[in-house]
């Protein structure tokens, strides 16, 4: 029988928190911590590069499976660059040299970061009263989400998957070819790439790249978000604005562009005034979030 944790016996919650102790010390298996740290983080996020562009090749870029990919990609990465600062050994010279040990330890340590990711969300979300947990055997345990079928529809379309025939089977509009500039800059990083040996090359940070790239990416956080400006909230929406601003300097000297999220919290038509102080029937809480998580966030009448 499935229990969420405030209801679960005490027989149950043993199992599960000596599961999560053994997940927890999985990365004492791993060879890439006897890499430096520095050396290690480069190489599993080249090794994240590695897995998007096998999916690419395999299926192209404008499918479901790559969307997946990519979301999977960002927990499991995030986890293995964990392990790589707190586990590897001291940072030291930077030599970026792909050899044949340093790529099976990457392969090794993603494969054990992507089962780890599904284990921490199971327990983060056992823990905080969201998923329940059925002990199927000391070394199984089964976790389910409570709710009925129809909370079930609600967290699938929330989550972008569509039945694939019918009135509400998924559409995905076709990929949007590349704009002739943004084409240029990266035909001015190629020809600007520099041999350094038979099987190596390198070039500049391609800023100019990087700009003419924002606008389509912009473009693409947005589509991504799991409650997109589209979704009908009656006066209320919830849309995501970016601004390209000027960061610090570099340790170059040189100010870097920088794409910030400038607002996250909802726009609300006569109920924030325009200059941004609270009407009476605005939840205060919600926006204070906002706050912290965003700083001051710049709101307007729409």
């Amino acid at each position: 029988m499935p229990y969420v944790k405030s209801e679960a016996p005490p027989d149950v919650l043993d199992v599960v928190r000596k599961a999560e102790a053994q997940a927890d010390d999985c990365w004492r298996a791993l060879q890439i911590r006897y890499f430096t740290t520095n050396l290690a983080t480069w190489a599993v996020l080249t090794g994240g590069i590695k897995v998007v562009e096998g999916e690419q090749t395999a299926r192209g870029s404008n499918t479901p499976h790559f969307d997946a990919m990519l979301a999977n990609l960002s927990r499991l990465l995030a986890v293995a660059v964990k392990w790589t600062m707190q586990y590897g050994q001291p940072a030291a010279d930077l030599n970026r040299r792909w050899t044949g040990e340093l790529s099976a330890a990457v392969d090794q340590t993603v494969a054990l970061a992507k089962q780890f990711s599904h284990f921490e969300v199971c327990f983060q979300g056992f823990h905080k009263g969201r998923y329940a947990a059925e002990v199927l055997s000391p070394g199984m345990i089964r976790f389910s989400v409570p709710g009925t079928e129809r909370d079930r529809q609600v967290s699938a379309y929330q989550k972008g998957l569509r039945p694939r025939e019918g009135r509400f089977a998924g559409q995905r509009a076709a990929q949007r070819p590349q704009e002739a500039r943004v084409v240029d800059a990266f035909d001015q990083v190629l020809r600007a790439c520099r041999l350094t040996g038979s099987l190596c090359f390198e070039y500049a940070d391609p800023w100019n790249l990087w700009r003419e790239l924002v606008p389509e990416y912009r473009d693409r956080v947005i589509a991504l978000a799991r409650r997109a400006d589209t979704l009908s909230l009656g006066d209320y929406t919830l849309g995501i604005q970016f601004r390209l601003r000027r960061a610090d300097h570099d340790l170059r000297g040189e100010r870097t562009p920088v794409l910030s999220l400038v607002a996250g919290a909802g726009h609300v038509s006569d109920r924030i005034r325009g200059d941004g102080s609270l009407c009476p029937r605005l939840d205060r809480s919600a926006l204070a979030f906002e706050r912290r998580r965003f700083g001051e966030v710049p709101c307007h009448d729409r």
